[in-house]
């Protein structure tokens, strides 16, 4: 009677542990689910800002016509910083995705042994490719915050230029000369 017992006991144990795991695995989900999508958020937020601000800013570049060579480094040292943020942003989702692949084999070795009631050390190595994922994402904001402090110093260092309105009239002047011109030569070339 006593083995039967045991027997029981023992199955009793099987299955609070498995219960006990379910509810590890249902909590972890859970967790894992908030963390992708916050890392997700993350990481579209700091590519779409970046490749913004570096896109208005090469697009505008005229209307703000550095003036000085200091405000050209200025500026150039902007797109460097921005462009290495999108480059950090794009390698930190790539190792988020070796990240999970290493997560996953950790986790079904780790499963694996507990099944088997294997006592042993556990498999779970710290996942270096987490790591780099963290220093990464804080390198891609301290970036963008530079190519931003960058733009803003260049900004005030070499303000929007607005034409005067003598400078509006010399334009329209040399267009309206210009096209003159090329009547003029038209007229001539045309006389038999």
């Amino acid at each position: 009677m006593s083995s039967k017992g045991n027997v029981h006991t023992q199955s009793k144990c099987h299955e609070y542990r498995l219960q006990r795991y379910q509810s590890f695995i249902d909590h972890r989900k859970g967790l894992n689910d908030v963390l992708i999508e916050v890392t997700g958020r993350f990481t579209q937020w700091s590519i779409t800002l970046a490749g913004g601000a570096l896109a208005l800013s090469m697009t505008y570049v005229e209307k703000l016509q550095p003036e000085t060579s200091a405000g050209r480094w200025i500026l150039v040292c902007a797109w460097v910083a921005l462009l290495l943020s999108l480059v950090v942003s794009l390698v930190c989702l790539l190792l988020g995705i070796k990240s999970t692949e290493l997560a996953i084999d950790v986790h079904d070795a780790d499963i694996g042994n507990w099944l088997s009631d294997v006592e042993s050390d556990s498999v779970s190595d710290p996942n270096k490719f987490s790591c780099w994922i963290r220093g990464l994402s804080v390198t891609s904001v301290f970036t963008f915050a530079t190519g931003i402090v960058f733009i803003a110093i260049f900004v005030a260092l070499c303000p929007p230029s607005h034409p005067t309105p003598k400078q509006e009239n010399v334009k329209a002047n040399t267009t309206t000369n210009a096209a003159t011109t090329d009547t003029n030569a038209t007229q001539v070339h045309t006389k038999p």
